[in-house]
């Protein structure tokens, strides 16, 4: 498994795509070699289905890649904004902390009052 530019964030490499691409390939010859042979068997209207199937396959090999880019660029936005919440909750701590000594240098006023 791979991570993000050391983000820590993994992702997984996916066969769909590949499947895909393979699946509008192999189409895509057959289509060629009905053309090319000009087949009797095959009616105009299962050729111009499977031209539209091609075209289905292609745009969705589109839309998964661009998917999975926006993916890539949703888990960076993730890691970055990890980052700067754990360092935002960094400063809080730190100034709860400041906050807290202020207070602990204030005297009472229970006491101030019984030293009048």
């Amino acid at each position: 498994m791979q991570t993000i530019l050391g983000a820590g964030v993994p992702v997984r490499k996916r066969p769909c795509a590949k499947t895909s691409r393979l699946l509008l390939k192999i189409i895509l010859k057959w289509l060629n070699l009905l053309t090319e042979i000009r087949c009797h068997h095959y009616s105009g209207g299962m050729v111009s289905e499977l031209h539209q199937l091609a075209e289905k396959v292609s745009q969705l090999v589109e839309l998964a890649q661009a998917l999975r880019r926006e993916n890539a660029d949703l888990r960076l936005s993730i890691a970055a904004l990890t980052s700067e919440n754990a360092d935002l909750s960094q400063r809080i701590q730190e100034g709860y902390q400041r906050v807290a000594a202020l207070l602990e240098k204030i005297p009472a006023s229970d006491e101030s009052e019984n030293a009048a």
